[in-house]
């Protein structure tokens, strides 16, 4: 069954959709991508060119899909880097809509707000995202410091798996925390109600453009498959490893020759 997924696009390099569609897809996923923005690159490059897509023509294609009939087939929403403030509220209607024509449909919110202690997206698109797309979500894909803003609780090693279950989303409730440092490793959690696993890894000095895109996608689809959320995790970080140990130069992620060459 289809996903869909809303989220940013690259003309170079794997960032948002360019790294969520071909790792869904490596997954036997059909994957439906509305791009939030389009842009030459990856704006850590220090430049580039590219448009901000305008909310009215994302929901207008939304819109196209729903009269086509094809909702009923999706099987999750998945969101990502937003771009425009309004494009929270196209994400929402999103979600409605492919709820009403699916009920078991799942939505996947992966709250691209910043890392490193910083944000880099404009503070009304934060709030956005706390008010009205998390309350909404049934899987929550924040990075360590991405999870202290969307909780208002600073993170440390001890609070992390109290605070991520304290986020408000709807059943299943599974909150993935990637970017949790200790030393030279780093650890990606799976956070339930009832559960809590991790996964580690050693860390890599270097910036990662789209790691975060791949790792929300990789989890949705294997999660889709069995609802397991510890043996979806495995899955999904063993893969992202895989990929981001690709060589591929510089800080841009070689997706395609990353996935085929694990032989999944």
């Amino acid at each position: 069954m289809p996903i869909l997924s809303i989220s940013s696009r690259v003309v170079q390099g794997y960032v948002g959709n360019s790294a969520i569609v071909p790792g869904l897809q490596s997954l036997g996923f059909t994957v439906w991508p509305l791009d939030t923005v389009v842009f030459s690159n990856h704006p850590g490059h220090g430049r580039f060119r590219g448009t901000i897509t305008d909310p009215a023509h994302l929901l207008a294609l939304l819109e196209g899909l729903q009269e086509l009939g094809v909702l009923v087939d999706c099987q999750a929403v998945l969101s990502g880097y937003l771009g425009h403030l309004e494009t929270a509220d196209v994400v929402a209607a999103a979600v409605t809509m492919v709820e009403a024509a699916n009920p078991n449909a799942f939505y996947c919110c992966d709250p691209v707000i910043g890392d490193d202690g910083r944000n880099y997206v404009d503070p009304a698109i934060v709030t956005a995202i706390i008010e009205k797309l998390l309350p909404r979500a049934h899987i929550v894909t924040p990075n360590h410091h991405e999870l202290s803003v969307l909780s208002g609780v600073t993170q440390n090693h001890e609070n992390l798996v109290e605070t991520a279950r304290g986020l408000p989303l709807i059943g299943p409730k599974t909150v993935v925390v990637s970017g949790h440092r200790r030393s030279d490793m780093v650890r990606t959690w799976a956070i339930t109600p009832r559960t809590a696993c991790w996964q580690e890894w050693p860390w890599r000095e270097r910036p990662i453009n789209g790691a975060g895109d791949l790792l929300a996608a990789l989890f949705l689809g294997y999660w889709l498959a069995d609802g397991n959320s510890e043996t979806a995790l495995a899955q999904a970080v063993s893969r992202l490893a895989h990929v981001i140990d690709t060589p591929s130069g510089d800080r841009d992620l070689d997706v395609i020759t990353g996935l085929a060459a694990d032989g999944c």
